[in-house]
């Protein structure tokens, strides 16, 4: 049974979860399982604000089979049951899934009623993915991690002399029992590989371990990890029984988990698609040669290639262009992943499959990018040298850290498509109010240490709405459209141009600006509407009506100028429209012209 506790006192609990570690959440629930009270710490742990969680405890629950028992929990904590901990997957407030550690315990009032539940939990979201992630790399890389057959080779300790070696052993040096019996053991290691070493196996202790690289007849390298066992030979002589085992497989295969931990890593550590992309490429190069690598996407609305990442020792970023049929747009067609030699690439020329691109490269690899079940992009290497070759088992790697790259590129291409439209406007692209205001006080601040200026235009179309009901929501939203790309063009890079929503767009135009240069900004922005707007096979004449605040004159803060720019707008409506008014009564007036279908 549970025991009583006083009745819930929120400052009692405020200085509870002020002795608790950071990652750690408080809350109470009544017995309806409404919070009525959430530590500060959710807002860095779920991101919602304590306020937004005062509500039903299974609102933010995921669809995971796992909150069944939570359920389960929670309601016999509720009954006035102790429950042991538990774990909970809940979304964040930006719509992701994060595991919770709880453990509830009943609260009682003093006659033995339950009046509540109280909680602990701990973010353990990382923990839960480093998990799956160990999961599934130990599922995946099963094969990667099987011992190859060992190669056993004896020796006498006291003179190196090899006296016999098993089958594998002869494949490994590639030569005849005959070859090898009566070779010094030093024999079997290249001069630089401190063979000196197998001379004081002697005098370690047995099991000792030593890794050395072992060379073949044809001067191939393989590293090899020696696990020496001394006997008593017949006579009294002393013998080693060494146990080469290849580790040619368990070092790739700790470099490729390396490289697929890495790609994690750099997925969230990435600033943006750019640092990922010279990310990808050090990760890869540490592979395979990667010295000329690069990643294609294909816009499947132009239906163009672009190359976002480009590093090539004899071309240059050859920009966007049609798909084609070069070897990068064959990989895009098929969704195969292809290793393209001299021979190869002469084959595929004389079928008329791909055409020539760029400088001659001896060997060519290409591996589709996947991602929402389309090929999206392509990652391609290239090697110029002979002396580097790829290899089948190159396009095997390659193949399969580029699942992870998609991954990464994908993840990393939604954060900035999410970030970018936080801040700006979906149907124009221009910065939406949250953005013209943060960047609005930062050109003020600028303005202040510099000792300039800023001006701030609120626009608003003239007779706007008529044409909107005349020709529907689409051509109205495609006329905002046109407007906004003639805004854009009419303004400097350093000015920005904002659509607060509606036909209501706001324009910022730091530096050295007082009324007489805003009024040749005004003047610009208006002369841009006399030319009719293309629409539905037809011409709309349009003008527009614009306020003017000016800093500092007109204000310090950017509340204050807009809306003064706004008061001016309005006036400048009252005055009869296609015209520009200043907060303090600067006027200047232009031709009217009636906007009208034709």
């Amino acid at each position: 049974m549970a025991s009583a506790v006083p009745p819930l006192d929120e400052g009692r609990y405020r200085r509870l979860v002020e002795t608790l570690e950071e990652r750690h959440l408080v809350y109470t629930h009544d017995v309806h399982g409404v919070f009525d009270y959430v530590s500060p710490s959710i807002e860095r742990i779920l991101g919602h604000t304590p306020e937004e969680f005062r509500t039903h405890y299974t609102r933010y629950l995921t669809d995971h089979p796992v909150n069944e028992e939570a359920r389960r929990h929670t309601d016999l904590s509720i009954a006035g049951e102790k429950q042991p901990p538990y774990e909970v997957e809940i979304y964040h407030r930006d719509g992701s899934r994060r595991w919770l550690a709880v453990l509830e315990t009943p609260m009682l009032a003093s006659d033995g009623t339950v009046v509540g539940v109280q909680g602990i939990a701990r973010d353990i979201t990382e923990m839960k993915r480093d998990e799956e992630r160990r999961r599934e790399t130990e599922a995946r890389y099963r094969t990667l991690f099987e011992s190859a057959g060992d190669a056993i080779f004896v020796a006498d300790v006291d003179t190196g002399q090899l006296l016999d070696a098993n089958p594998c052993a002869l494949e490994l040096v590639g030569r005849t029992l005959e070859e090898v019996r009566g070779m010094h053991q030093s024999e079997l290691h290249p001069p630089d590989s401190g063979a000196s070493e197998l001379f004081a196996r002697g005098k370690r202790a047995p099991g000792d371990l030593l890794e050395i690289d072992v060379l073949h007849r044809d001067g191939r390298r393989t590293p090899v990890e020696i696990h020496g066992s001394f006997i008593q030979g017949a006579g009294g002589r002393r013998v080693v029984i060494g146990v080469f085992r290849d580790v040619t497989a368990r070092r790739a295969a700790e470099k490729l988990q390396s490289a697929l931990y890495r790609i994690a890593e750099e997925t969230s550590a990435a600033r943006d698609l750019n640092a990922l992309y010279r990310s990808i490429h050090e990760i890869v190069g540490g592979l395979m040669d990667a010295r000329n690598l690069f990643v294609a996407i294909h816009e499947p609305v132009t239906d163009t290639l672009t190359f976002p990442y480009f590093v090539d020792e004899r071309d240059p970023n050859p920009g966007p262009q049609p798909v084609g049929r070069g070897l990068t747009a064959w990989v895009l067609r098929t969704g195969e992943p292809q290793l393209v030699g001299p021979e190869r690439f002469a084959e595929l020329l004389s079928r008329g499959q791909v055409e020539q691109l760029g400088t001659d490269s001896v060997d060519w690899m290409g591996v589709p990018l996947r991602g929402h079940g389309r090929v999206f992009g392509v990652l391609a290497v290239q090697t110029y040298d002979g002396r580097e070759r790829y290899t089948e088992r190159d396009r095997e790697v390659l193949t399969f850290v580029s699942r992870h790259i998609s991954t990464a590129i994908e993840r990393k291409r939604a954060e900035e498509t999410i970030r970018h439209h936080a801040f700006h406007d979906y149907l124009t692209g221009l910065p939406n109010r949250l953005l013209f205001f943060d960047r609005l006080e930062q050109a003020m601040a600028g303005a202040l240490r510099r000792k300039e200026g800023v001006a701030v235009m609120f626009l608003d179309l003239d007779g706007f709405k008529p044409i909107n009901d005349l020709l529907g929501h689409a051509a109205g939203d495609h006329l905002l459209a046109e407007v906004a790309c003639r805004l854009r063009g009419v303004l400097r890079e350093a000015d920005t141009v904002a659509r607060l929503g509606g036909d209501e767009f706001l324009l910022m135009i730091p530096g050295r600006v007082g009324p007489e240069s805003a009024e040749k900004v005004a003047a610009k922005v208006l002369a841009s509407f006399e030319t009719p707007f293309p629409l539905e096979e037809r011409e709309i004449r349009l003008t527009a009506s614009v306020g003017i605040a000016l800093f500092p004159d007109d204000g310090l803060d950017a509340d204050t100028l807009v809306r003064r720019a706004d008061e001016a707008l309005y006036r400048a409506k009252d005055a009869g429209r296609n015209r520009w008014f200043f907060w303090k009564e600067k006027s200047a007036d232009r031709k009217t012209l009636v906007p009208q279908p034709r």
